[in-house]
């Protein structure tokens, strides 16, 4: 037996695979049941969209670079978020991205969309869904 094994129970067969490793499996070793993760596909799919409102949305004049609409959508999605620090300041800091799970993200990216729309921005045809 492989050291880590990972199962996404999406079928009949992938559940009796889990069940098969789990009874297999020495004394001492653990088990987690957990959401499935985001997926590379999902990250990448949410960055095309900030990517194409950085490339196409001016305000007032000025465009802003895709790190920036990172940090002002993930702040509109999760909210302002501070920290206070050792010197007794608080200070608003990028919202951390630590997605629940893969049905997080999810709604992170119909977020995402929405807000390109109501921009007007246009997200390239080959690149707007997620595998």
């Amino acid at each position: 037996m492989t050291d880590k094994q990972y199962f996404i129970l999406s079928n009949a067969i992938a559940r009796r695979n889990a069940m098969e490793a789990v009874r297999l499996a020495p004394n001492d070793y653990a088990v987690t049941i957990q959401p499935k993760k985001r997926s590379l596909e999902a990250n990448a799919l949410a960055h095309v969209i900030v990517s194409a409102i950085a490339e196409q949305v001016d305000i007032d004049g000025k465009r802003f670079p895709h790190d920036v609409w990172w940090w002002e959508l993930k702040r509109r999605f999760f909210g302002r978020q501070f920290q206070e620090f050792p010197d007794g300041s608080v200070r608003e800091v990028e919202p951390r991205s630590r997605w629940r799970n893969s049905r997080h993200f999810a709604e992170f990216i119909e977020f995402l969309y929405a807000e390109a729309a109501d921009m007007g921005v246009v997200i390239p045809e080959n690149k707007r869904e997620v595998a």
